[in-house]
């Protein structure tokens, strides 16, 4: 029985098979993406090809996790909790090659003032263009920031605050959704200095630069 059978037979039991299912490895995706299609009478479950070489039961629980998201049912199984696990710590496995200046001195900053300076340094990229302030991918180890903020210190480290935060307290899961931006989480944030003032400054610089914010 194929991965993605596996997958749905464990995740909805009682549910019939209506669907011709297929498992794609794909070098389009960076770090541990996925996604799901239904095409006609077929699904299609794509994972980058990171995922040749993990635990068929940890694939499992990213196709289960995909499953939830394109039926809109919610279920949980130990498979999926495997999944998150391995999710949350895949980051120390991860090549650290990616560096910038800028964005080195700010991470250094916020790290040793906020976090003790605990924090492992991920990946740091600008990116041109980026239609948000900050990111911040699990599965790359990868914080990116845009250029436009390279020369607003203030503002720049409190986005890098932001996703630091967001490497620091991972997510929580239920039910198919992972929520980032979770009560500690938005706590912890209100608790920077002059925080409210700086989302303000934020919002003004962000309606300027014609960017979406987070």
């Amino acid at each position: 029985m194929s991965l993605v059978m596996r997958a749905f037979t464990q995740l909805y039991p009682e549910a019939p098979l209506t669907f011709i299912p297929s498992l794609e490895y794909s070098g389009q995706f960076k770090g541990y993406r996925a996604n799901i299609r239904r095409r006609g009478s077929s699904i299609v479950v794509r994972l980058s090809k990171q995922w040749e070489n993990i635990s068929e039961d940890i694939q499992i629980g990213i196709i289960q996790e995909l499953f939830v998201k394109l039926f809109k049912k919610k279920a949980h199984t130990l498979n999926m909790d495997l999944y998150h696990n391995f999710m949350r710590a895949v980051h120390e496995a991860v090549p650290k090659t990616q560096s910038h200046p800028v964005l080195q001195e700010s991470f250094q900053r916020v790290n040793r003032f906020y976090f003790d300076g605990m924090i492992e340094q991920p990946n740091l990229i600008v990116k041109e263009g980026l239609r948000t302030l900050g990111t911040y991918e699990y599965g790359t180890d990868t914080l990116a920031i845009t250029a436009a903020l390279l020369e607003k210190t203030r503002l720049l480290d409190y986005v890098m605050f932001h996703e630091i935060l967001h490497k620091a307290l991972k997510y929580k899961s239920n039910a198919g959704r992972q929520h980032s931006h979770t009560t500690e989480f938005r706590k912890r944030e209100q608790a920077y200095p002059h925080a409210e003032l700086l989302e303000k400054e934020l919002h003004a610089f962000v309606r300027s630069k014609q960017l979406s914010w987070f």
